[in-house]
């Protein structure tokens, strides 16, 4: 299944998944490669607040958060406050006990509805895309695997080494990086797949389809919307 998602060129991956490489100081320490790896971890509002609702006596969107869910997800109040932002609506933080309140209220009431379907999502950390992160030992240092890809994102984190950092969503990788880096990528993803499973095939037959699906600088498919569909030659 993995090879025919490859040669047909699919956006999506049905496993998107990233292995990202860490910087000096954080490769050998494992706390600080787990700090990285709690923090690449998207969460929406939705994500940390145990309660949202519409309070129609006062017009405004209700949050309710704990202090250990802000804990868990390994951020401070501050950061939150600076990340809950909505035009035509200032969000009012109350803190009691354990519970942080924000109330959001809209300057225009008509526009209740929208911001509340707003509230859920958004973006309190992370980066978009990244569902879960395992650190993990890898040559003797310490890796980040994750479920889910955003590479474009995930290069310009802090403590991540860009050089090195994979992902197998390969139109990301053409995107992000080139159509040689894509080239590459297929080579590698279609030939690690051929190795798990004990097959030998010659590398140069996998580069020659490498080179045909990148050759018109985007990531074709083999199929009749691709390659074959194409002109006819004595490669096709």
């Amino acid at each position: 299944p993995r090879i025919i998602e490859l040669v047909d060129a699919r956006r999506i991956p049905s496993t998107p998944v990233m292995n990202i490489h860490l910087i000096k100081e954080y490769r050998k320490n494992r706390e600080k490669a787990a700090y990285v790896a709690k923090q690449i971890v998207y969460a929406s509002l939705e994500d940390i607040a145990s309660s949202i609702h519409i309070d129609s006596t006062s017009n405004s969107v209700v949050v309710k958060i704990t202090q250990s869910a802000l804990r868990e997800v390994g951020i401070s109040l501050n950061e939150l406050k600076e990340m809950v932002k909505l035009p035509n609506a200032k969000p009012k933080f109350t803190s009691k006990g354990s519970i942080i309140t924000i109330i959001i209220k809209p300057g225009d009431p008509s526009a209740l509805q929208k911001i509340s379907e707003k509230v859920p999502s958004i973006h309190v950390k992370g980066v978009p895309g990244i569902r879960r992160a395992l650190v993990t030992m890898d040559n003797g240092e310490w890796i980040i695997q994750t479920d889910g890809s955003n590479l474009a994102k995930v290069l310009k984190f802090p403590g991540v080494d860009p050089t090195r950092t994979t992902t197998n969503n390969i139109h990301e990788v053409a995107s992000t990086l080139g159509i040689e880096a894509a080239r590459n990528a297929l080579i590698s993803e279609i030939k690690n797949v051929l190795d798990e499973q004990g097959l030998d095939v010659d590398v140069r037959h996998i580069m020659l389809i490498a080179d045909m699906m990148t050759s018109e600088g985007d990531v074709m498919q083999i199929g009749r919307h691709g390659i074959s569909g194409g002109k006819a030659s004595v490669l096709a």
